[in-house]
C-alpha cells in the first residue's frame, strides 16, 4: 500500500511522525473565541465515531496519510505549500481506518444546518470508501509513520 503524508516542515528520511498532532492542534484552540467550523466538525466526527465505531482510531489521536498516488495528487491541490512524503506504518498491527479526505467538510465551503453536519460525520465512519471514493482515500492510523523520502 502506497502511503503519503503532507506537512509544512522539512523532515529527514527515517524521521518518525507520531500520531495525535491533529488533535493537539484542535485542542490548542481556545473556547469560545476560536471555536470555528473546523473544531465543531472534528468534535462531531469524534462523537459519531464513539457512537458508531468506537474501535476505529480517533481522528484526534491518529496520524493521517493519503492512500495511493491518485489520492496524493488530488490532495496536493488542497495543500500546495506542504511537502509530500512517502511514508510507511511503523506498526501495521495498530488500529487503522480508511476514510475519504474529500468527504468530511462542507461542499465548496457552503454553510449547512447542524443536522447535515451530523449526517456527514455518521456517513464518514460507516461508508465503504474503497468503493465510494477510491481516488480520495485517507488512512487514519494509531501507528506512527516513518518517512521514506519525498514524493
Amino acid at each position: 500500500m502506497e502511503l503519503y503524508h503532507f506537512c509544512p516542515v522539512p523532515l529527514q528520511t527515517g524521521s518518525v511522525i507520531l500520531p495525535g498532532n491533529w488533535g493537539r492542534i484542535i485542542a490548542s484552540y481556545s473556547m469560545p473565541e476560536n471555536c470555528n467550523a473546523l473544531v465543531v466538525r472534528e468534535l462531531l466526527l469524534e462523537n459519531a465515531r464513539l457512537k458508531i465505531s468506537p474501535d476505529k482510531p480517533s481522528r484526534l489521536e491518529a496520524v493521517f496519510s493519503c492512500v495511493g498516488r491518485e489520492s496524493m495528487e488530488l490532495f496536493k491541490k488542497e495543500r500546495p505549500h506542504d511537502i509530500c512524503y512517502r511514508v510507511e506504518l511503523c506498526d501495521e498491527g495498530l488500529p487503522a481506518f480508511t476514510g475519504s479526505w474529500a468527504h468530511v467538510g462542507a461542499p465548496n465551503g457552503s454553510s449547512m444546518p447542524m443536522q447535515v453536519w451530523h449526517e456527514i460525520a455518521e456517513h464518514y465512519w460507516s461508508m465503504d470508501w474503497h468503493a465510494k471514493a477510491p481516488q480520495t482515500l485517507e488512512l487514519l492510523s494509531a501507528s506512527p509513520l516513518r518517512i521514506l523520502g519525498r514524493a
